[in-house]
């Protein structure tokens, strides 16, 4: 069940007495460095307990739940998420540590003593990794997805969920270490405006990693786009009977070849076939983008070192032909780089 946000009781952060037992309550005061206002990019009042303050705009952004709130989401397109993540559980440590390396080229280990930022952190699949070993990480949604993703990341103080919009960030600029996104800003009405807004973010010296949606072939962009204006007008509850079939059977040999046409998800596990499946045919966005593309945005936005990163599986050498040519639907373009130094 979705957790309504109007009546929601506000939360009161940490500010001397040691929470009780098992009550995880941020001290916000430790990320008082990398908060802004969104609007105006002032700085923020932290002395209300129970929100922040832009003493500039003015403007109010409670907490709630533990969560600071800087957008509302009801009726916007990022609904389908909220929705998403708080019905289907796919979190596996080995599998979600193993793709968090694959698509931002960190093992979480490596994050150590880094301030970190999760764009587009959903349940908190991958955040929850990343949180447990750098020194300050900050998870940021528009959807609901958030209560998911505090919950994930109950007991680490140094964690703190914000909901909030990539296209405009309550965070300063220039303060993070690594800010990786994932599967998120082809989402978002604008990718590449969503891109330079994460840029920003990145201090010199740090590191962007981001994953978007590869163009495929004529034939498959127009089946998709075909598909897809039905699916988008569907609701939750009718999408995820549309889905059933393709997700029930997408792991069968016979079946799953069908999926180079119109994309479900092959994934042994149900309940991820499930959720990846709905993930592709539910959002309102879903752009599409060359590697050219990406790479070029990275260099515009000043990094250097750009690197185009390939899956596990374009080791087997029909994957890698398929996947370089464009043909592979459903597949990303993933590219990691460092923000050059003054």
């Amino acid at each position: 069940m979705l957790l309504p946000l109007v009546g929601a009781k506000s939360t009161v952060f940490a500010r001397g007495p040691k929470p009780k037992p098992g009550i995880m309550e941020p001290d916000i005061t430790r990320f008082a460095t990398l908060l802004a206002c969104p609007l105006c990019r002032g700085e923020l009042d932290l002395g209300d307990t129970s929100a922040l303050r832009c003493p500039k705009c003015p403007e109010l952004f409670p907490a709630i739940r533990e969560i600071p709130r800087f957008a509302g989401i009801d009726g916007a397109y990022a609904d389908s998420f909220g929705f998403q993540w708080n019905v289907y559980e796919v979190m596996d440590d080995a599998e979600d540590r193993a793709v968090f390396r694959e698509k931002t080229s960190f093992a979480p280990e490596d994050l150590a003593g880094m301030t970190v930022l999760d764009a587009g952190v959903g349940s908190g699949r991958y955040a929850r990794l990343a949180a447990r070993h750098a020194d300050l990480f900050v998870g940021l949604d528009l959807s609901l997805a958030v209560e998911r993703a505090r919950k994930a990341l109950r007991g680490l103080g140094n964690s703190l969920i914000l909901q909030g919009d990539i296209l405009s960030p309550p965070l300063r600029p220039e303060s993070f270490d690594l800010v990786y996104s994932i599967g998120v800003l082809h989402h978002t009405p604008d990718t590449e405006r969503a891109f330079r807004s994460l840029a920003r973010l990145v201090a010199p010296g740090g590191h962007l990693a981001v994953w978007v949606y590869r163009k495929n072939s004529f034939v498959q962009e127009l089946l998709n786009s075909l598909v897809r204006s039905y699916t988008t007008r569907l609701d939750n509850r009718a999408l995820m009977r549309f889905i059933d079939p393709l997700a029930r059977l997408g792991w069968m040999p016979l079946v799953k070849h069908l999926s180079k046409l119109i994309n479900f998800s092959t994934h042994p596990k149900a309940a991820v076939r499930f959720c990846d499946t709905f993930d592709w045919y539910s959002p309102t966005y879903q752009y599409h983008h060359t590697p050219d593309e990406v790479t070029g945005w990275f260099r515009a936005a000043g990094f250097e070192d750009i690197r185009l990163l390939r899956p596990e599986k374009a080791r087997n050498s029909l994957y890698r032909k398929m996947f370089e040519k464009g043909l592979i639907i459903g597949s990303g373009v993933n590219v990691v780089a460092r923000r050059a130094e003054p």
